[in-house]
């Protein structure tokens, strides 16, 4: 009777085995499979949300940034700035780099400034404000290859402005660039044709270049503009007594002496200037003696 027992019970266990092993197999084939689209969807969401919440701690960075940059609080605006440079990886806040330099310059820290145009450079080449201040900041530290780099930049992006043409004319001045600086003035002539300082700078460059007929032009393109310009009348005077045109530089002088009757160097000059030119008496110099 026990081994027919026994048998019973190695028959029962044999069989919940099976049924377990069974039930198992059933369970694995009867599941969902995850397909390779639902894989690639489920990707695709978390990629969303991840990017949801980059979103909104740049705007959140940068909202708390600006608002404190408008508030002057200029202490608390760096770390902000610097957290949107960090996340900003599809430059959407490339202003940043403008308002975190300006806000280094408020703190008196030029270095840092200069650090944060030159990398926001490297993100966006072409912003004029960033070359140009940088273009300021070379100049204003003798870095002056860097600095005409910089406004040559700026020219070519945004061509036309007075200030940008004048610094970058300087600098060429400084260098000894004189061909390109004589470009520049005559931009700067034509750009702003009462400022008679620009025609007379361009005098000044022409006069370097040995470029004398240049220089002449504008002396009276000079004196047509302001007549009482003495400083250009004596200039053309000499040229004329140096190329021994007599009567151009008694012209010249004669005018000068209109304008400051009272001028003994003038009329000692004048009267020189008769004497070689074998005028002996002229009525109107008696007059104004």
């Amino acid at each position: 009777m026990r081994s027919k027992n026994e048998s019973i019970r190695k028959v029962l266990l044999s069989l919940s085995c099976l049924a377990f092993v069974w039930l198992a197999l059933w369970g694995c084939a009867s599941g969902p499979k995850v397909t390779q689209a639902e894989l690639d969807a489920q990707a695709r969401e978390a990629a969303r949300q991840d990017s949801i919440k980059l979103d909104f701690e740049l705007k959140k960075n940068w909202s708390l940034g600006y608002e404190n940059y408008k508030n002057k609080e200029y202490t608390r605006v760096v770390p902000y700035f610097w957290k949107v440079v960090e996340l900003d990886k599809y430059k959407a806040f490339l202003p940043v780099y403008n308002v975190l330099g300006r806000t280094y310059f408020e703190l008196g820290k030029p270095d840092s400034a200069q650090i944060v145009y030159e990398y926001g450079l490297k993100e966006n080449p072409d912003n004029v404000f960033l070359n140009r201040s940088l273009g300021h900041i070379y100049s204003s530290r003798h870095m002056d290859e860097q600095a005409i780099a910089a406004y040559e930049k700026v020219i070519k992006l945004e061509p036309g402005k007075e200030n940008d043409l004048v610094a970058l004319g300087t600098l060429y001045r400084k260098t000894d660039n004189l061909d390109k600086a004589i470009e520049v003035y005559k931009q700067l002539s034509k750009l702003a044709p009462d400022n008679l300082e620009y025609r007379e700078t361009l005098n000044g460059l022409y006069s370097q270049t040995g470029d004398e007929g240049a220089v002449v032009e504008g002396l009276l393109e000079i004196i047509t503009k302001d007549p009482n310009n003495t400083q250009a009348l004596w200039d053309l005077t000499n040229y004329y007594r140096n190329q021994r045109d007599w009567p151009s530089a008694i012209k010249y002088l004669n005018k000068i002496l209109v304008i400051s009757p009272g001028d003994v160097g003038a009329r000692k000059e004048l009267a020189e200037l008769y004497k070689t030119n074998e005028q002996y008496r002229w009525d109107g110099f008696l007059e104004l003696s």
